[in-house]
């Protein structure tokens, strides 16, 4: 249970810094992003605890809804 937790926790950050950094150089013209949605499906919590605790999520140009599943087995489902 615990390989599992850790790999979609990898897998969670891995997307989530791939979503961050994909925009691109500073020298091309910033793209308006407030009203764009990131929604991140996390177990039990800590993926966000974490990312905030990192500081990660403090000035993002979107907004983020998270949705907390139970168990791996909705995760996946949402997926």
């Amino acid at each position: 249970m615990i390989r599992t937790s850790r790999r979609l926790f990898n897998l969670a950050l891995g997307s989530f810094a791939i979503l961050t950094f994909a925009g691109g150089s500073a020298s091309v013209a910033a793209e308006d992003l407030s009203k764009v949605v990131l929604r991140v499906g996390d177990q039990t919590g800590a993926t966000r605890a974490k990312l905030e605790a990192a500081g990660l999520l403090n000035e993002v140009p979107y907004q983020i809804e998270w949705s907390v599943y139970p168990a791996a087995v909705n995760l996946h489902e949402a997926l």
